[in-house]
């Protein structure tokens, strides 16, 4: 069999400035890798989750993608890789918990988690406890008749107790824990101790049709002891005693439920204290709580759809509209957004981008100064405004003729009280993505992936020998 290798990790170099701009790649002639999830230690070692395809030979050893096309890999902060787990089953969420990792692992039926085999009746997922040497400690999962159970987030507290955010359709159970459909759709939050073992769940519920109720995203863990929970809604929604609703509005032919992001708070007992709308219209990507007890969501936003507030969100009682895009008939693009909100959802600071297509921030990070970090990707062209500054105009390297041209990545710093500080983008002619970023050390790594004639920050490289490369960014 013809070997390939297994990633192309194209690593530039930045200061947190405007700094000279430098790159070197890793396992290169890569046919086909992308990065989704990324996790750093204390000593900054990097984990991370992705996939290939084909066959690749790492420190001597040759890995098979029909052995399991996912993996999970440790690297050192120059990206050297250490190790390297195959996996059936996709890495949809990565966490460092000293002394070990977590991975969310999602599958269908079944798979095979480092050896183990993993069944299900429908879809399920597991929860995977890997040391930092790469061997596996435990697995965790719902009950083997659990139906279609989904996780979208997993975080810890101080004490290393775990928090996972998902959804069910008819029924979940953890252990002896186990809640069953009261709505179209159901969300749960689960606490396990540390050792995996779980403490206590939690029930969220919504909407009596397909295009109503509630879609978790993330989470996040605040000093307060405090478990922030963010999704949509749309509907009547119920977050244990607290119950919320969306505007609904009514046409010729009948109404339709606005969509909003939410924000749910939670104590360390799985009790819901509170439940708000912070932004109507739009989709929600990840979540942070800065060191005052402000929140900070990333995403996207469309605006309404009626001609009242057409293409307009609220964020808290800001208006903010949406760009308007000529070539999809002149109707509102999807614009991406990083905003900061009081605990009670008043708006504090908004940026969002203003290129004429669409665009979505895919992850959020902070730094310890405070400032903040969103990365995502856009079609066509982008560009950013705050309340300092204003950056258009920034022209898309793939085919910007289509109607959703191959989209660029894009990077953006924000200070804590909401200027921009800078914007980095760019990629090739193919489709390239910012997935997923973290902090650590004062040092940004972003992960993705890119193809074709890759310029990024103004600097090129040519790929055009390979379809998708894995990306990994460190500012």
């Amino acid at each position: 069999m013809k070997k390939i290798l297994f990633i192309f990790v194209f690593v530039v170099a930045l200061s947190h400035a405007h700094g000279q701009t430098n790159f070197f790649t890793m396992f290169d002639n890569c046919k086909l890798s992308m990065l989704t999830r990324i996790a750093a230690d204390n000593s900054n070692n990097l984990y991370i989750g992705g996939s290939f395809s084909g066959a690749v030979t790492i420190n001597s050893k040759e890995y098979k993608s029909e052995d399991g096309r996912h993996f999970l890999c440790k690297t050192d902060a120059s990206g050297n890789i250490l190790w390297v787990v195959q996996s059936s089953a996709v890495v949809y969420d990565i966490l460092f918990r000293n002394p070990d990792i977590l991975v969310l692992l999602p599958y269908n039926v079944s798979a095979n988690i480092m050896g183990q085999t993993v069944s299900s009746a429908k879809d399920n997922f597991c929860l995977l406890s890997i040391s930092c040497e790469g061997t596996k400690n435990w697995i965790f999962a719902p009950e083997y008749n659990s139906d279609n159970v989904h996780a979208t987030a997993v975080k810890t507290d101080a004490e290393g107790n775990i928090y996972i955010l998902g959804e069910f359709a008819n029924s979940v159970a953890f252990g002896t824990k186990s809640l069953s459909k009261i709505d179209e759709r159901n969300a749960y939050l689960v606490k396990l101790n540390k050792s995996g073992s779980v403490q206590w769940l939690s029930q969220m519920t919504g909407g009596n049709s397909f295009i109503t109720g509630i879609w978790t995203q993330s989470m996040t863990y605040s000093d307060s002891n405090h478990i922030y929970v963010t999704g949509t809604i749309a509907g009547n929604c119920t977050f244990g005693s607290n119950k919320i609703s969306t505007k609904q509005y009514y046409f010729s032919n009948g109404g339709i439920y606005a969509r909003a992001v939410f924000v749910a708070t939670y104590n360390s007992r799985g009790i819901c204290s509170d439940v708000k709308i912070f932004i109507t219209e739009a989709d929600v990507a990840d979540i942070n709580v800065d060191k005052s007890g402000n929140i900070v969501l990333a995403g996207h936003f469309k605006g309404a759809v009626g001609d009242v507030d057409f293409a307009t969100s609220y964020f808290g009682e800001t208006a903010v509209k949406a760009t308007i895009d000529p070539i999809a008939g002149g109707g509102p693009s999807e614009d991406s957004y990083v905003a900061k909100f009081t605990p009670e959802g008043k708006s504090i600071w908004t940026v969002r981008s203003t290129g004429s297509s669409t665009d979505r921030a895919m992850s959020l990070a902070s730094a310890p100064d405070g400032s903040v970090y969103i990365s995502g990707f856009s079609f066509r062209n982008m560009g950013f405004s705050s309340n300092n500054k204003k950056i258009e105009n920034m022209v898309n390297t793939g085919n910007s003729d289509k109607e959703r041209a191959d989209g660029d990545f894009y990077i953006l710093k924000v200070s804590s009280d909401g200027n921009i500080d800078w914007f980095k983008y760019g990629g090739g002619a193919g489709s390239d993505r910012a997935n997923d970023m973290i902090v650590s050390s004062n040092t940004l790594y972003v992960c993705g992936f890119m193809s074709g004639n890759v310029v990024f920050d103004k600097v090129s490289k040519n790929l055009n020998n390979t379809l998708y490369n894995a990306v990994l960014i460190k500012l």
